[in-house]
């Protein structure tokens, strides 16, 4: 339906998040979030002058998928080599078990590749005055960069009318002097 508005243009980003798929839209003056789950579809609109940051954290996520792909590689590598350096004939269908497990050991290099390929990993976060949210399925730091620097132009051009406003300063109240005692009429000692 967005894609025939010609009223949006669809960001870089987005894709596959845990729940379902998000998708970003650009209109002349919001950005939209299609957040479309299992049996549901969310839209959340930010209006670009109501926009106050753009928040892009790297991450180490990353770094928990290079070490499972790679790792499951590597023990499906050295069982593979091993059972070729050992003395195990392959006759009467063992070489059909060889070859699952090769496949299976390609898949887990592939995967490892492809997050090689995708590069480190982040988190968007955008502010408004209200609200603070974490932008789904911006994870990848290329694909991010690409929708930043779209998104805020955008917003930098929305807001380039904007006047700051300055907080007026209050002059402080003055300190609060402590009540001072009544004076005391000291009577005159009597001469004895």
């Amino acid at each position: 339906m967005l894609r025939r508005d010609p009223n949006y243009t669809r960001l870089p980003g987005g894709g596959r998040t845990l729940t379902g798929n998000a998708s970003y839209w650009l209109a002349r003056d919001h950005l939209l979030l299609v957040d479309v789950q299992t049996a549901s579809e969310r839209y959340r609109r930010f209006d670009l002058r109501d926009i106050r940051s753009l928040t892009l954290v790297a991450t180490r996520v990353e770094w928990f998928y290079r070490a499972f792909w790679g790792g499951g590689f590597l023990v499906i590598l050295a069982v593979l080599v091993g059972s070729l350096i050992s003395a195990r004939s392959y006759t009467n269908g063992d070489w059909m078990g060889f070859i699952a497990f090769s496949a299976t050991g390609a898949l887990f290099l592939a995967r490892l590749l492809w997050v090689l390929y995708t590069g480190p990993s982040c988190r968007l976060e955008i502010e408004t005055a209200v609200q603070t949210v974490r932008l789904p399925g911006l994870t990848r730091w290329r694909r991010t960069e690409k929708f930043l620097a779209l998104v805020s132009t955008a917003v930098q051009t929305a807001q380039a009318d904007l006047i700051p406003v300055a907080c007026p300063v209050t002059e402080a109240p003055p300190a609060a002097t402590p009540n001072p005692e009544p004076p005391t009429t000291e009577e005159p000692l009597p001469n004895s």
